[in-house]
Parts: C-alpha cells; structure tokens; sequence
C-alpha cells in the first residue's frame, strides 16, 4: 500500500468520524478482542496441551540410551534321578546362587554388557558321594554389533530425531493456531464494527427522515406543502425504519460471533472511538516471498516430510537382514570357599572366549519391503502437498493484494461522492425551503448520502479485512499484534 493509498484511507476516517462520534458507545477495543479471544480458546489450550505430550515423547526417548541394570537372587533344592554303576541313584543339590549385570546399548546400535555370578551349592556325585559345600564364582562380558539391520546413529536416533521433530511441529501449530485466531477474530471485530457504522448512519437517516416529515407536516398545516409531499416522505421514513431493523439485526448477528470467539454469553459491542489502523505493505513479490517463508503450513509440512524421511529410513532398515558379530568372554572360578573362587577368577585361570555370527532372515521379507516403499511414498506424497500449498499461498497473497487495492480505489471515489452528496443535501434542503425543490427530491439526496456513506463505510472495513488476511498470510499479524504501533 503506498502513501497515497493511506492518505485516501485516513481521510475517509475522518468524513467517517462524524457519525462514530456521535454514538460514543463504549465496547472492547481490537487489543481487548484478541486477548479476549486467546484466553477463551480451545484450539490454543489443546495445541499447548500436544506441544507438552511431544515434549514428554523426547524426555522419554531421550532417556533410551542408559545403562540398565538387573539381578537376581535364588534357592534352588531337591533332587534328581542319574544313572549309576548300580543302577539309578537320586543325587540331592542345594545352590543359592546371584547373578548382577549391566547392560548398554549404544546409539550405533551396539549391545555391550558385564556381569558377575556367585553361588553356593552343597552337592551329591553319583560316584564319589557327598561333596560337601562348593563356591563358585564368574564374570561375563558380552558384545554384539548389528552388521546391517539396526546399525548406525540414524537408526538408533530415529525415534528420538522423531520426537524432537514433533515438539517442533508442535510450536508451529500452536502459533499457527494463535495467528487464526488473531485474524478471525480482528475480522469479526471490525465486521461488527462495521455493522454498528451501517446502524448509525441508518439511525441519523431516520432522523432526519422524520425530521423532514415533521416539517413537511408543518407547512402541509400552512398550506405552504402538498399532501403528496407528505406521502412521499411518510415513505422514506417507513424505508429507513425498515432499513434500520436490518441494520440492528445485522449487529446482532455480528455480535454473536464475536461472542462465540469469546466463550461468553453476553454480546459484546465494538468501540466505536476505534478507527482501522493501516500500515504500508509490501508490494506483491515481496509479500509472496514472506508469504512463502513465513507460512506455519509450509513449515509444518516440511517438518513432516522430515519425519517421513526418518519413518523410510527405519523402514527400509527394518526390511534388511538382521545380521549381528557376537562375542563372549567368561572367567569362572570354582572352590571350597568363597575367597578361593574369587581369587581363582582374579587369576584368570579359567576363561572362555567366543566370537561368532548370528543371523536371522525372514523366508519372505515381503511385509518388510512393502512397509518400505510404503514409507517413500509418504515422502513423495508430501513433497507434491507442498508444491501444491505453495500454489495456494501465491494465489491467496495475489488475491488479498487485489482485494486491498480495490478497496482502496473504491474508498477513494465513496468519499468523493459522499462530500458531493452532502452538499447536495444542503443545497436541495435550500431549495425546499424556497420551494423550488419537491419533497421527493429531498427524499432522494437524503438517499443518495445514506448509500454513500454506507459504501465508505463498507470499503474501508473490506481494506482493513484485506490488510489483516495478508498480514496473516506473511507471518506479519501476530507481530503486529505483539509490537502496536
């Protein structure tokens, strides 16, 4: 908008400020509404409430990778049959036995993980008899690194990568959330206050209306009017209650929106001292370029292609072959005491190491590969959305630009014809009084300035709608609202 343009829109204000003042009704402000608006919203409460499940969702896979421990603890005795020289034997076994370790898998896809075991055992042999009380003791230290399925920090990461991804898109949607509701609700405060402009002007045509009828009545008691003047007028007066009606129904309905917007029950008024507040825009690329970086949809949908990025690459990761290199180290230690089982482990005179292959392949990996391209179709699907989201930005930037542009030239010419249409009515009011004018032509010049100043009216409240649509558009609304000027 340039500096003309605003020049012709404030100048409009001011052939509008006669009728505003004149009511001086009191109601919320713009700043009142949208608070008003933010505090009764539903939509901003259950964004705020998803922005913290997503962030739980980090907290809870952010605390995947950490060392985990486990033990147990138990008595074991009976006794179980074995062949013996003799025939079969029952051979009785009493153990209390521990076991403790600690496991970590790092995001790689590494499994590492350490233990030891203690157990005490009073044990028969078939052969030499009754043992007596044995100890027993152990480390074990283990190590099994994914080869294809599950290695990589891009697979061990991806829920997390995920989550955080969430929270983001999270922050996007609740400020998206705020910046609708800041432009419907600005939107149904100026529609409002537009429909108690249309109320008022209707309201002072009817004065004026009756005004004129009763003076016409006067001189029709003089002689000096005919009573076709009188019918004539008694007509207008009839059309402005009419129109008056239409007008205070319109103002209800108005208010109910805006009520709505507020969760209350009471209808709302607008301020009437409040007059639109109108600041330069960009011209039409510039606004398509803000347009295009500042949209929360596009942004939004960028963060779900990433998020679909991730869920093809966990998927054409869990279709690949689960092939694992395993390797075990133990040190066991065995005596009539506990401390000479544990000293036997300190000497490492009993160890046993393994380093070997596991694999685990599926004999139709079908469900896999289809969950797969399943997934890259996702991505593809939401790389067309943006293209086609863009398109609609460009067009709706387009259209609101056209939109103020037009509102602004008709602006222009609705207060041309409504300084011209209230001298008119000056001018036929003289005449009247002369006598050199009838009363239809009164009735008409009275007619002609309600229509004028109806279509001021109704122009500039289409310049500000246009102002505030493509503010939202170009991510400028909600700063604005933040930093009033």
């Amino acid at each position: 908008m340039n500096k003309r343009s605003l020049f012709l829109i404030i100048a409009g204000l001011l052939v509008l400020g006669v009728p505003a003042a004149a009511s001086a009704q009191e109601g919320v402000t713009p700043e009142q509404t949208i608070e008003l608006a933010r505090s009764a919203s539903p939509e901003l409460r259950a964004a705020l409430k998803e922005r913290e499940r997503a962030e739980l969702l980090v907290e809870q896979f952010r605390y995947v990778f950490v060392p985990n421990f486990t033990g147990d603890a138990g008595w074991r005795a009976g006794q179980s049959p074995q062949q013996g020289p003799t025939g079969v034997v029952f051979v009785s076994n009493q153990s209390l036995s521990t076991n403790l370790a600690l496991s970590y898998v790092l995001p790689v896809g590494t499994q590492l993980s350490g233990g030891v075991s203690f157990d005490r055992s009073v044990v028969d042999s078939v052969i030499l008899g009754n043992l007596g009380v044995t100890y027993g003791a152990g480390l074990r230290f283990s190590v099994n690194q994914p080869l294809m399925r599950g290695l990589g920090k891009e697979i061990g990461l991806a829920q997390l990568d995920d989550a955080q991804l969430a929270v983001d898109s999270s922050e996007l949607q609740r400020e998206s959330q705020a910046n609708d509701l800041a432009r419907d609700a600005l939107i149904a405060y100026w529609q409002l206050w537009l429909a108690q402009q249309q109320q008022l002007i209707e309201e002072q045509a009817l004065e004026v209306a009756r005004s004129a009828l009763a003076d016409a009545e006067a001189r029709f008691e003089l002689g000096a009017a005919a009573g076709a003047d009188l019918i004539t007028l008694k007509t207008e007066v009839a059309a402005a209650r009419e129109s008056l009606l239409v007008s205070e129904a319109t103002v209800a309905q108005r208010q109910t929106e805006l009520a709505r917007l507020f969760g209350a029950d009471e209808l709302p008024s607008a301020d009437m001292q409040s007059v639109p507040k109108f600041t330069a825009t960009p011209g039409l690329e510039r606004s398509v370029e803000l347009a295009l970086a500042n949209s929360y949809d596009l942004a939004v949908l960028k963060i779900s292609e990433q998020r679909a990025e991730i869920q093809a690459r966990v998927a054409s990761d869990s279709a690949r072959p689960d092939v694992s290199a395993v390797g075990t180290l133990d040190v066991s230690g065995l005596g009539a005491g506990a401390g000479e089982a544990f000293a036997q482990v300190g000497r490492l005179e009993a160890i046993i190491g393994y380093v070997g292959v596991s694999a685990a392949l599926p004999l139709n990996n079908r469900s896999s590969e289809a969950a797969a391209e399943r997934a890259q179709i996702d991505v593809s699907r939401l790389q067309d959305d943006r293209e086609v989201i863009e398109r609609q930005l460009r067009a709706q930037v387009k259209l609101q630009h056209t939109n103020l542009q037009t509102a602004t030239q008709r602006l222009e010419l609705a207060r041309q014809t409504a300084a011209l249409a209230e001298q008119n009515v000056k001018t036929v009011e003289d005449r009247f009084e002369l006598g050199r004018a009838t009363s239809l032509e009164v009735v008409q010049a009275l007619q002609r300035l309600r229509e004028s100043r109806q279509r001021m009216t109704s122009a500039l409240i289409d310049a500000q709608i246009a102002s505030i649509t493509l503010r939202a558009l170009t991510g400028q609304l909600l700063t604005d609202v933040a930093n009033p000027r």
